[in-house]
């Protein structure tokens, strides 16, 4: 994981996620339409390029925190009980 600021002066994280690229999730400090702080996630690749990706309110992180956990939960779940 790497820490930095992008060209906006905003602080990301980043992590790999597969060979040579990563996601970085970055915190912009106010967005009008938010009213308020928001969190970024985009995908970098090996090249350096950074792919556009969804913007949600900060205040809602732990709502989406909570989505991934859910879906991830259900197919381990699903795994298993197929035994796999």
């Amino acid at each position: 994981m790497s820490s930095g600021r992008d060209g906006a002066g905003h602080r990301y994280e980043e992590f790999d996620m597969s060979d040579q690229e990563q996601v970085r999730v970055t915190y912009i400090p106010h967005q009008d339409w938010a009213k308020g702080p928001t969190i970024r996630i985009q995908k970098r690749a090996y090249t350096g390029r950074v792919s556009p990706g969804p913007e949600f309110p900060a205040r809602l992180a732990g709502e989406f925190i909570r989505a991934v956990q859910d879906v991830q939960k259900e197919d381990l779940q699903k795994e298993d009980s197929s035994g796999r």
